[in-house]
């Protein structure tokens, strides 16, 4: 995986797992709507660029980073608020992702 994205880390209990499995050179972003927790995490998970943002806007974020395209979106975020980002972002070539976690 190059470029993987993560909708609402909340606590960061998925952040780490990321962080922990991810090759060295993939780049990693998250999206955290709350602001307080965005910055904790950023303090938490430096090498992880953290916005305190909504979903919505993943990919105007994801570009502003200069990220194009994501190979995974990973998200805990329950309920269909998370639906539509997801339709947003992997319409056109939708992203690769791996059935094993530990192929980040």
């Amino acid at each position: 995986v190059d470029a993987l994205l993560e909708f609402g880390p909340g606590t960061g209990v998925f952040t780490r797992e990321i962080v922990r499995r991810a090759r060295p050179s993939a780049r990693l972003v998250a999206i955290e709507i709350n602001p307080q927790m965005a910055a904790r995490l950023q303090g938490r998970f430096p090498r992880v660029r953290l916005h305190a943002d909504s979903v919505a806007q993943a990919v105007a974020l994801c570009r502003s980073d200069g990220i194009d395209q994501v190979d995974a979106i990973l998200s805990a975020c329950p309920g269909p608020s998370s639906r539509q980002p997801t339709r947003q972002i992997s319409c056109g070539r939708p992203p690769t992702c791996s059935s094993r976690a530990d192929n980040l």
